[in-house]
């Protein structure tokens, strides 16, 4: 799968819908991060469990999208040398 350059998705990033959703999705884990230990102290463990689901989740979804794409190389490519134009080794009569 091709998800653009590198320059792309960073102009993709800095787009002020995608920049707003980046924001979220950390308020979110922070709002998290910092309800867990809460619910555990209160005995809430179902929340806890739930909270750190959706943790978790917001986590994957937030690295996904800030991990950068893979550098592509060119490969270098030899020039087509067509079999049907190399001279006949075999002897003519």
């Amino acid at each position: 799968m091709n998800i653009g350059s590198h320059t792309e998705v960073l102009a993709w990033r800095e787009h002020p819908v995608s920049a707003a959703m980046i924001g979220w999705l950390r308020e979110r884990i922070s709002v998290y991060q910092r309800d867990i230990p809460d619910y555990v102290v209160r005995g809430r463990i179902e929340d806890a469990r739930a909270a750190s689901g959706s943790l978790k989740g917001y986590q994957e979804i937030l690295g996904a999208i800030m991990e950068d794409p893979p550098i592509e190389i060119a490969t270098e490519v030899d020039d087509f040398e067509d079999p049907a134009m190399r001279p006949s080794l075999k002897e003519t009569p």
